[in-house]
């Protein structure tokens, strides 16, 4: 997608501002692009905008819950917030997909329960 690889450029450029623009374009015109999520999220985190960054993680693993490097930021933004106990579950749902055990969509959500 067009939008994705724009805004890979503009962070290569330190242009966070910008990808994020693109980012967010590309996201509400294609609503199931889990790397764009990915991406938007992955910015969101270098910005210190955690809890926006951990919104659009949650998007990306009810679109792939498998989507192990989705998990892998959640973990670290998790360990960043001081959040170690939902790291720990992060950690646990990583373990079940390395296992070929796939969590379903509602226990996805319990990663993101407050």
């Amino acid at each position: 997608m067009i939008y994705n690889q724009l805004a890979l450029v503009y962070i290569q450029r330190g242009e966070l501002n910008k990808a994020e623009e693109y980012l967010k374009i590309g996201a509400s015109l294609k609503q199931d692009v889990t790397q764009l999520y990915f991406n938007l999220a992955l910015l969101l985190e270098q910005k210190g905008d955690f809890y926006f960054a951990i919104d659009n993680l949650r998007i990306a693993l009810k679109l792939h819950p498998d989507f192990m490097v989705g998990y892998r930021l959640l973990y670290q933004i998790f360990l960043k917030m001081g959040l170690s106990v939902n790291a720990g579950q992060v950690s646990a749902y990583m373990q079940r997909v390395e296992n070929n055990e796939i969590p379903s969509s509602e226990e996805i959500d319990k990663l993101f329960e407050k």
